[in-house]
């Protein structure tokens, strides 16, 4: 009864933020074996929540090898180790939910973030293309394409996975001028690229830059 009590109330420091006396309390009633699972599970979910990553790791652990562990619980594995910088063991994990049909956006943002870490952007670009097609956030998606566009130096597939929003577009448009000046190839390409996709306005300001930099280059307008 009285660890049924000191649970409840646990349970109710834990909603209200107040982790070290949700802390303290799971810690009381984790040796019972009718409350143990409860008591790791919310204590690895604390100390993620607190910035304590090996121990949220080394609760879960335990409750791998003494119980099944759920979809969200090896999401949070999977947290826990990129938040440690064990990148490869977060997207083994990542597509471990993969095969277990497990889907979220947050799975999905955190795999993109996996690649981008790793220096893998066009596979960064890639997943954030399939998260436009899912209706994630514009504004996360916006700061996740900038990020892979500066860092590898490839606005062009960026531009290509949002053609179709038209909202994404123009606020990559603008982080586009915002950037450093990229090379006048990159340029041309990106016109090219606007001028298939009917983007006329896009495509007219980079033309223009384009000859007034290089006005006897018969190459632009081709």
């Amino acid at each position: 009864m009285i660890y049924s009590i000191i649970q409840k109330f646990a349970r109710i420091a834990y909603n209200s933020k107040k982790y070290n006396v949700a802390k303290f309390l799971a810690s009381c009633i984790r040796h019972s074996k009718k409350h143990n699972y409860w008591a790791l599970e919310i204590l690895s979910r604390l100390n993620y929540n607190v910035g304590e990553y090996q121990h949220c790791l080394h609760n879960l652990e335990e409750i791998n090898t003494h119980y099944h562990m759920t979809e969200k619980m090896i999401f949070l594995k999977a947290r826990a180790n990129y938040n440690l910088g064990l990148f490869v063991d977060a997207e083994c994990l990542i597509r471990e939910l993969g095969l277990m049909q497990y889907s979220s956006k947050s799975a999905s943002f955190l795999i993109e973030r996996i690649c981008y870490r790793m220096g893998r952007y066009l596979e960064s670009i890639e997943h954030c293309k399939l998260l436009i097609q899912a209706k994630a956030s514009e504004k996360e998606l916006l700061f996740r394409l900038e990020l892979s566009a500066e860092r590898g130096n490839l606005w062009p597939d960026v531009f290509k996975v949002a053609i179709n929003n038209q909202n994404l577009i123009n606020s990559l448009w603008d982080k586009y001028l915002q950037a450093e000046s990229t090379s006048s190839r990159q340029q041309m390409q990106i016109a090219r690229f606007f001028v298939a996709e009917n983007q006329i306005d896009y495509s007219y300001h980079l033309l223009q830059e384009l000859l007034l930099d290089q006005p006897g280059n018969r190459n632009v307008l081709s």
